[in-house]
């Protein structure tokens, strides 16, 4: 079998849709010595086919545009053709015309649940494309069951076209760490005091507004001594003046010098980060998965994350759940934890044997499974 997947978002700081592409390229690379890779990348992604030179099944092929378009309806289609791919797996969108059979892994439907958080234009092509491709698609795969609900509801797609394989966590690297090592690998971010840990994009559904306000709250009434370090770059997709009103927040609570902005962070540094905070929150409107809580959790460090049901349904009893619409709930957890060391040892332990259930081989391993499961339904077909 010759398979085909779209790495596109490799090298470009995507967050989580790159770990993935990164994790499953890699357990697949361990699981499977019979079938064809055939791996596209973007120039930012040059360099990782590096790593796989010694493996005679698995080939890279950088595709030379930045016009995603381009590269998704033209480029990658003619190149499918051209190497008689017996399955193309691309990221949420799939060429309009492609002679082999497409698999889609669509993370999330948040353009549709939550419009107001994206730009008019993305919004549009999202909703527009999207839908396309998960009708179009022989097979779509989804990161957790409440992204099927709402793939199942809003396009009307058949469940037993769906498959959920979740995301996971790294437990080789994502554990935890002696805090001399810890100390000593952070010290360039030079926050130099006790912290509070938020790592992802920075844009409208990670909801920082009300974390800051949180903050605010704690800074003013229980006078803790932690900063709130933001972890993470600005998404070019999220509306433009987010940040500008994140700023405007920090400076009106007389926050500034206790807000630490750190940008986009390094994958080796991730885990020192984890370990280093006193807490990891999350406080997303919508998530269709949420891989942070989860790396956070395997470090041992007590998580907060929103009560929204693709989090919970992660998390499970591991980490403590908050209304992300309350700042003063958030604020009360933040507390809670800080001032019950008892509370924060237990969902630490908690927490370490949740992420422990999540691993890169069996997505992978069951990613692999529905390749199987498709080509075989094609061959008899054609046979």
């Amino acid at each position: 079998m010759k398979i085909g997947i779209d790495a596109h978002v490799i090298g470009k700081k995507k967050a989580g849709a790159e770990t993935y592409s990164k994790n499953l390229i890699y357990e697949l690379s361990c699981l499977d010595s019979e079938n064809q890779y055939q791996i596209f990348l973007s120039e930012k992604g040059t360099g990782f086919e590096k790593n796989y030179k010694n493996l005679s099944n698995f080939k890279f092929e950088i595709i030379p545009t930045e016009n995603l378009l381009l590269e998704r309806f033209i480029s990658l289609p003619l190149r499918s053709f051209k190497k008689r791919l017996d399955l193309l797996h691309t990221h949420r969108i799939i060429p309009f015309f492609c002679h082999s059979k497409t698999i889609v892994t669509i993370y999330d439907i948040a353009h549709e649940k939550h419009p107001e958080l994206f730009s008019k234009i993305d919004s549009i092509a999202m909703k527009t494309l999207i839908p396309i491709s998960a009708r179009n698609a022989d097979r779509i795969i989804t990161i957790s069951e409440t992204s099927k609900k709402d793939l199942v509801d809003y396009y009307n797609v058949a469940e037993e076209k769906i498959s959920v394989i979740p995301l996971a966590v790294d437990l080789n690297k994502y554990k935890k760490i002696e805090p001399e090592i810890v100390s000593q690998s952070i010290k360039k971010y030079q926050i130099n005091s006790k912290f509070i840990l938020y790592l992802g994009a920075i844009e409208p559904r990670k909801n920082l507004i009300n974390l800051v306000k949180a903050f605010g709250e704690l800074k003013k009434h229980n006078k803790i001594d932690h900063k709130l370090v933001i972890a993470g770059g600005r998404r070019k997709e999220s509306k433009s003046d987010y940040f500008e009103n994140l700023l405007k927040n920090i400076k009106e609570l007389g926050l500034t010098s206790n807000v630490v902005f750190l940008g986009y962070i390094e994958d080796n540094d991730i885990p020192f980060l984890y370990n280093a905070a006193d807490i990891f929150i999350f406080p997303s409107l919508f998530e269709g998965f949420g891989l942070p809580p989860l790396e956070a959790m395997a470090c041992g460090t007590p998580v907060i994350v929103s009560n929204i049901p693709s989090l919970m349904e992660i998390v499970s009893d591991g980490a403590l759940v908050i209304d992300p619409a309350d700042p003063d709930d958030i604020a009360q957890a933040i507390f809670q934890i800080l001032s019950d060391v008892n509370l924060s040892k237990s969902l630490s332990e908690k927490g370490i044997k949740q992420a422990a259930k999540f691993s890169w081989r069996n997505t992978a391993q069951k990613t692999l499974e529905v390749y199987q499961d498709l080509f075989k339904i094609n061959d008899s077909l054609t046979s």
